[in-house]
């Protein structure tokens, strides 16, 4: 019989479900990576939502995206994240933190995953 994985639900506004991605390795082992891969398919924006947050990509001079949106329409998203991903989401974060690096959209983020958890 296989062994039951714990998950978490978190909920997470537009920008958390934007900045968690700074939080996920960009190299790695192959666990690693499929761990990011989940826990991009769970963050990830649908064409509905896209639509119904009126959410735009505006290009930035330095060659990232900023997402602008209808705060009025926003609403959270429940995910839930498995130990593992729990695990790799708070190593990055907690790595940001020490290195002094967090953000202040990303506050919440730490909250969430570290402070709460």
């Amino acid at each position: 019989m296989g062994e039951t994985t714990k998950e978490i639900t978190i909920s997470l506004n537009i920008l958390e479900r934007l900045q968690i991605h700074a939080f996920l390795p960009i190299q790695g082992d192959f666990l690693e990576l499929t761990i990011k891969d989940d826990i991009e398919k769970k963050v990830t924006f649908s064409q509905e939502e896209l639509d119904k947050f009126k959410m735009v990509p505006t290009p930035a001079g330095d060659g990232t995206v900023n997402w602008n949106w209808d705060n009025q329409k926003e609403e959270e998203k429940k995910v839930a994240f498995t130990d593992l991903e729990m695990n790799l989401v708070q190593k990055n974060i907690k790595k940001a933190d020490d290195e002094k690096k967090l953000t202040s959209e990303q506050l919440s983020l730490y909250k969430k995953f570290v402070q709460d958890n």
